[in-house]
């Protein structure tokens, strides 16, 4: 009896050893998450999918720095890389709220400490306005952690009515807002939103991606000039630009002291009006057996006038003729 104890015994203990060897080995697979920013709720922060979700925030207002590639405010949260991944091989992709995703990111490349890696979410009041009353993605990264497992983490904001009056941005007195739009004829009217250190101009406030962007306005078929208003209340019309001579703006060269700023891309892309030829009137098609023969060919169209009728007649009247004359001579015989 003592014998069986003792082995039931064994093999408990040896169970045991399993499953905690299986459960230290599961929590080696993937990267552990902590926030940098506020306090989101965690589903489970080391697991195969983790979510960040924040239903209140009290973000500041910040200069681009390193990975924050463009003023404004941003989220942050760690990542610490599993026990077993294979750092020198380990990969990141990424996808910023209304972005592309970016692959391809090393973790060697991008890490801020030996196993570390802190991600950045980029949030505005424009993100924020268009998703109230609802949750969503506002960030996602995915880890290849070179050990055979791959991991996702999100972060959500909860913009529900009951929490969206906790979302705070917080603005600084040291920062301009800057909202783009392309107005005019066949302009498509669309919108981009920065904020620059101010009293500085475009050129030295934005990142180069949101240069990028700002550009891309000047590339607009027909695009005229850049004009300055103090926003939001601002107005504009295509028909008085004339009376816009003091709004002129040039982002190279003016530098922004407003809080808040309006940037009309003036576009006058007037579609061509083409004259229409007039055409000289359809000939009128002549009867296909009356139709003369391309030059250099021959034309085997069969004739019908005057001439080969009355061939056809003597012709008919030959061969009656003859028959006649045999009907006769067989009628003598008989």
């Amino acid at each position: 009896m003592k014998k069986i104890k003792l082995f039931i015994t064994l093999i408990i203990m040896l169970l045991l050893v399993v499953s905690l060897n299986n459960i230290s080995n599961a929590a080696q697979d993937y990267g552990t998450v902590t926030a940098i920013t506020g306090s989101p709720s965690i589903d489970s922060n080391d697991s195969e999918t983790v979510t960040l979700t924040y239903s209140s925030l009290n973000v500041e207002w910040a200069k681009q720095e390193g990975d924050r590639n463009k003023n404004g405010w941003w989220i942050g949260i760690k990542v610490t890389a599993p026990d077993n991944a294979n750092k020198d091989t380990a990969t990141i992709k990424r996808k910023q709220y209304g972005e592309d995703w970016i692959e391809g990111i090393k973790f060697n490349d991008k890490k801020d400490g030996e196993s570390e890696i802190n991600l950045w979410a980029y949030i505005d009041d424009t993100i924020l306005t268009s998703n109230k009353n609802k949750t969503f993605d506002l960030y996602e990264a995915q880890f290849d952690w070179g050990n055979g497992k791959t991991q996702t983490i999100k972060i959500k904001i909860d913009a529900s009515e009951a929490n969206f009056g906790n979302l705070q941005l917080n603005t600084s007195s040291s920062m301009s807002k800057v909202f783009v739009v392309d107005l005019g004829t066949g302009a498509a009217a669309r919108e981009s939103n920065f904020t620059i250190e101010r009293g500085k101009t475009l050129e030295e406030g934005l990142s180069a991606s949101e240069k990028d962007i700002f550009n891309s306005y000047k590339a607009i078929k027909g695009f005229v000039r850049f004009y300055k208003f103090t926003g939001p209340g601002y107005t504009f019309e295509a028909d008085k630009v004339s009376d816009y001579e003091a709004n002129k703006f040039d982002p190279d060269k003016d530098a922004i002291n407003e809080e808040n700023v309006v940037i009309v891309a003036y576009i006058n892309n007037v579609a061509p009006v083409l004259t229409p030829t007039e055409s000289a009137p359809a000939p009128v098609a002549s009867a296909p057996d009356a139709a003369p023969a391309p030059a250099g060919e021959k034309d085997n169209t069969p004739k019908t006038g005057v001439t080969d009728i009355v061939g056809y007649v003597v012709t008919i009247t030959v061969f009656s003729a003859m028959g006649i004359v045999v009907l006769i001579n067989k009628s003598k015989k008989y």
